[in-house]
């Protein structure tokens, strides 16, 4: 398979690297670099900056985000994550309202995790451009369009570009004047301030959020 056939249909995707996980985040021609495809993976501290990938004719911006660590891997280095149970009616409980995207829809927002129209709790409205507006839709707490089809696929992801629900963080509800810890990208420690919505920082997360024996692992944590 071909670099770029491999990243359209993987883009966002994660595979086992080395025994760690990754995320198909780019791609090269094989003519260019023997060695085609990026990916990238939450290790360490520094990020390095957005690299031009050419697509067909054009040079697009790949995916990296920042504070990802990537290389450039072979696509046969990369092997298929093990199955995961997932229980989307409970990852999702209290998130109502949130952006999620649906491989049928596109962008959607999320209504309950408690409909009655079981097993098809979790509802969803489409929001997606074009999309019928008021058009409300059902899905399994596995993600699934229909029940009855034992080998079907989890439609429902956090974003288009993220397909894993290990990764999904639910959104934090923080006042004025609560106790946040705050850090911009340049600076080498850690604030703690009171929350004010003019606060211009790269990072706040909740004091009650934040984890003192793991900083690196806190930036994942922010509302920001």
């Amino acid at each position: 398979m071909k670099a770029k056939e491999f990243y359209e249909l993987n883009k966002g995707k994660y595979f086992m690297y080395n025994g760690e996980k990754v995320q198909v985040v780019g791609f090269c021609p094989e003519m260019i670099a023997s060695l085609p495809i990026m990916v990238a993976y939450k290790k360490g501290c520094w990020a390095f900056p957005y690299t031009l990938i050419q697509i067909s004719y054009e040079w697009k911006e790949s995916l990296i985000n920042d504070g990802d660590r990537g290389k450039w891997v072979n696509i046969e280095a990369l092997n298929p994550l093990e199955p995961q149970e997932i229980d989307l009616c409970e990852i999702l409980k209290g998130c109502e309202g949130i952006e999620l995207w649906c491989d049928i829809f596109g962008k959607c927002k999320l209504l309950t995790t408690e409909g009655d129209n079981s097993p098809h709790e979790i509802e969803i409205e489409l929001i997606d451009e074009g999309a019928d507006k008021d058009v409300i839709e059902c899905f399994t707490s596995d993600g699934k369009f229909y029940a009855g089809y034992p080998n079907g696929k989890c439609m429902l992801w956090p974003s288009e570009t993220n397909r894993d629900w290990s990764t999904f963080v639910k959104p934090i509800s923080v006042k004025e004047g609560d106790p946040v810890m705050t850090k911009w990208n340049s600076a080498a420690f850690w604030k703690l301030e009171s929350y004010t919505k003019d606060n211009k920082s790269d990072f706040i997360v909740p004091v009650s959020d934040f984890d003192f024996s793991d900083f690196d692992s806190n930036k994942s944590k922010s509302i920001v």
